[in-house]
């Protein structure tokens, strides 16, 4: 299979301080979006899913590029495909 380079360019050379940092702003990105009653992880139309989740499943090949390589870039996307703008 081909390599997916954008994955390794967001991915592959983190650092600890790096990912920290990314963790951190996915965090705060999610409290401003999760809707209370949705705690499962997964995305509803008025939850996305935990960045913990994000981060597991950008460890499966095509995952990110059909839903964001970054959580933000993933936010957006659901933004776009829910009901919550």
């Amino acid at each position: 299979m081909e390599e997916d380079k954008r994955w390794q360019d967001v991915f592959g050379t983190l650092t600890k301080e790096t990912w920290k940092q990314m963790q951190l702003d996915a965090e705060e990105l999610y409290k401003v979006y999760k809707n209370e009653n949705d705690s499962d992880g997964f995305e509803t139309d008025k939850s996305p899913m935990t960045p913990n989740m994000f981060f597991n499943l950008s460890y499966v090949r095509g995952f990110n590029n059909m839903n964001g390589y970054t959580y933000k870039e993933y936010i957006d996307g659901w933004k776009n495909r829910s009901s919550v703008i």
